[in-house]
């Protein structure tokens, strides 16, 4: 097996901030990703595949990726904040985290 080490690179968009409503994200599936929490589904109009949940109506989802679980708010607790607040037709904002491409792996390639 042959590994080729190149440096990490952003992408046009990798790190970018968008706010959306908790209603743009009705029926997506989040994935607990260690500390983070991302979105798995494809299709929704203002939401793309991989972006990572960043703030939940002015709640910082994951303080940072080191953080202890108690800090950030679980992906379960994220379905519930939207569940609850586009069933009560009063939708929050959320902040996502485009990341086209996942997290920058820390580990280089030669070290894995």
């Amino acid at each position: 097996t042959i590994h080729l080490d190149v440096g990490w690179e952003a992408v046009q968009s990798d790190n970018e901030m968008i706010e959306v409503s908790s209603k743009d994200l009705d029926g997506a599936f989040l994935l607990q990703l260690g500390p983070h929490v991302q979105n798995l589904t494809h299709h929704l109009p203002r939401v793309r595949l991989f972006d990572f949940i960043h703030q939940v109506d002015g709640q910082i989802v994951t303080e940072s990726f080191d953080s202890t679980p108690s800090s950030n708010l679980s992906a379960d607790e994220v379905k519930s904040s939207f569940k609850h607040a586009n069933e009560s037709g009063k939708p929050i904002p959320v902040v996502l985290r485009r990341c086209p491409w996942g997290n920058q792996n820390k580990i280089s390639t030669g070290e894995r």
